[in-house]
């Protein structure tokens, strides 16, 4: 309420192959990024093409998410998980959706009479990433903090690799780094940790063993208990819970 809004509407017809439609897509995306007035927010319909708006931002000098907060739609894995920013993105519960549509085709395949009207599907839950989380922007130190352990959090980083990537002194980047976020380096590598394992959790039938060796904690005791301290509940039950509402 409040504020404007503003459209890109294009067709995806024909852009597969075809330069001269690309080229006119691509143009037509950085006319309109250039119209903005920042801070903004932008919804897109597709997660790959956020990443086609992301490098439109780079090239205009715009920060994401620091002046541009992007979610996407359908939270496909392999995108949003690219290199920083990560991409915030709703999951539409293509599966669910799947299944009333079967179900609709069934019934009508018995005779049964065609509905009276669409029936629409909520999505799942909204997944927040980095390309969102705009609580460093007041500090480019903790900016870069965050594109580092967002860049590497799938390798088995420490709070000293972290320190090395930005070029100050530890004690200095601690206390930044906490003033910005609320909470430790340590504890921020955590958390990416716990959010990628529930993600994996509900995408793969993994062994918390295997996932405690992916995600970089000791064993999956050790996981177990970081998790269940965090998200006071035990990584069992979670992905439990979570099949049952899927």
């Amino acid at each position: 309420k409040g504020f404007g809004i503003s459209t890109y509407r294009f067709s995806r017809t024909g852009l597969e192959g075809n330069a001269p439609g690309w080229e006119k897509f691509v143009a037509g995306l950085e006319k309109w990024v250039e119209t903005w007035a920042t801070p903004i927010g932008v919804f897109v319909g597709n997660d790959l093409y956020c990443r086609y708006l992301i490098e439109t931002c780079r090239t205009k000098g715009l920060q994401v998410p620091q002046e541009v907060a992007i979610v996407g739609t359908s939270d496909e894995s392999a995108i949003c998980s690219s290199p920083y920013p990560t991409l915030t993105s709703i999951d539409m519960d293509f599966q669910r959706i799947g299944y009333r549509a079967a179900e609709a085709l069934d019934s009508l395949m018995n005779g049964e009479p065609a509905p009276g009207a669409s029936e629409y599907c909520l999505p799942k839950a909204l997944i927040p990433r980095q390309s969102t989380d705009s609580r460093s922007a007041d500090d480019p130190v903790v900016s870069k903090a965050l594109r580092f352990i967002g860049e590497n959090g799938q390798e088995r980083i420490q709070v000293d690799d972290v320190v090395l990537a930005t070029g100050i002194n530890r004690r200095t980047l601690e206390r930044r780094f906490r003033a910005s976020m609320g909470r430790s380096i340590a504890e921020e590598i955590t958390r990416l940790r716990i959010e990628r394992s529930k993600r994996l959790m509900m995408e793969t039938d993994a062994s918390f063993k295997s996932l405690a060796v992916d995600l970089g904690f000791r064993n999956a005791d050790h996981f177990c208990k970081v998790f269940g301290r965090i998200e006071k509940i035990s990584p069992s039950q979670y992905r439990k819970r979570e099949k049952r509402k899927g």
